[in-house]
C-alpha cells in the first residue's frame, strides 16, 4: 500500500513543477488548467494560539497544554503554493515544523488539490532534530463548489491521503468523504464555514473514524484576517481544539 504514497508525491511535485515551468515559459500569468486560484504571487504570514495540540492527519491529542502556532505561506501564482508551519508548547513540548507544497486547479467540472509535505515532529519525547518520529504526507482532493444562493455554498469533496512515518509513527492511508463542507458569507467581512464527514481507513492504525470542524473568518480590509477554529477530536477521547489566528498578507 505504500506505493500509492510515492505516486501521490510524484503527482504533487510534478504538477507543481510543470505548472510553474509553463508560467515561466509563457511569460504571462496564465493557467495550465483552469486554475481556481489567483495568478498573482503573494506572501502571507500568520500567528495564533490553541488550547491544545491535535496532531493533524492522525486525529489524536499530542498535548493538552496551550500551544503557539504560526507560519508563512507563499503563493507563486497559477495555483502553486508552499508553506512553512510551526507549533510549540511549554518547554518545547508538542513541537512540529511542517514544510508543504501544493497545487490547486480545475479539470473540467472538478476542482482539485494535490499536496506533498514533510513533518518534522517532536511529540513530547524527543527533539525536532530527531528524525525517528517524522513523517511524509500526501493528499489528493477532488470536489466541486455549488452556489446555493442567498450567500450559501456547499463543497462536497473526497480526499485520498497517506502518511508514512520514518520510524516510530505507523503508516496509514485513508479516504475522507466530506459530503458537506458548507460556507455562509454572512457579510462582506464575515465568513462562516463548517464541514463533516466519514474517514475510511485503507491501511495502518487509523485514529480518525470521522472528521468535523468549523471556523469563522473576520476580514479587516483586503490584507488582514482574524480566524477562529473549532475541531472536535476524532480519536476515542472527547478532547476538542479551539484556536484563534491572525493572517497578514504582506505583499
Amino acid at each position: 500500500m505504500r506505493s500509492f504514497i510515492a505516486v501521490l508525491f510524484s503527482i504533487a511535485f510534478s504538477t507543481f513543477a510543470m505548472s510553474a515551468q509553463a508560467q515561466i515559459i509563457i511569460g504571462a500569468p496564465q493557467t495550465v488548467l483552469e486554475s481556481s486560484g489567483n495568478t498573482a504571487s503573494s506572501t502571507t504570514v500568520y500567528l495564533g494560539v490553541s488550547n491544545n495540540y491535535m496532531f493533524q492527519d492522525f486525529g489524536f491529542m499530542a498535548s493538552r497544554s496551550a500551544v503557539v502556532q504560526g507560519g508563512v505561506t507563499r503563493s507563486f501564482g497559477n495555483g502553486n503554493f508552499c508553506d512553512l508551519w510551526g507549533s510549540v508548547g511549554a518547554g518545547g513540548s508538542a513541537s512540529e515544523v511542517d514544510l508543504s507544497c501544493w497545487h490547486d486547479g480545475k479539470l473540467g467540472f472538478f476542482d482539485y488539490e494535490v499536496k506533498g509535505a514533510y513533518y518534522f515532529l517532536s511529540l513530547g519525547k524527543d527533539r525536532i532534530g530527531d528524525l525517528r518520529d517524522d513523517a511524509f504526507y500526501a493528499h489528493l482532493n477532488v470536489g466541486h463548489t455549488f452556489d446555493l444562493g442567498g450567500r450559501w455554498s456547499v463543497t462536497p469533496y473526497a480526499r485520498l491521503e497517506g502518511v508514512i512515518g520514518t520510524s516510530e509513527l505507523p503508516f496509514q492511508s485513508v479516504v475522507r468523504v466530506i459530503p458537506a463542507s458548507v460556507t455562509y458569507q454572512a457579510t462582506d467581512w464575515l465568513t462562516l464555514q463548517g464541514e463533516g464527514g466519514k474517514v475510511f481507513c485503507l491501511s495502518g492504525n487509523c485514529y480518525s473514524p470521522w472528521y468535523a470542524g468549523a471556523s469563522g473568518t473576520i476580514r479587516f480590509g483586503e490584507d488582514v484576517s482574524l480566524i477562529g477554529k473549532y475541531k472536535p477530536s476524532t480519536s476515542q477521547r472527547e478532547d476538542t481544539s479551539f484556536s484563534i489566528e491572525i493572517d497578514w498578507k504582506v505583499n
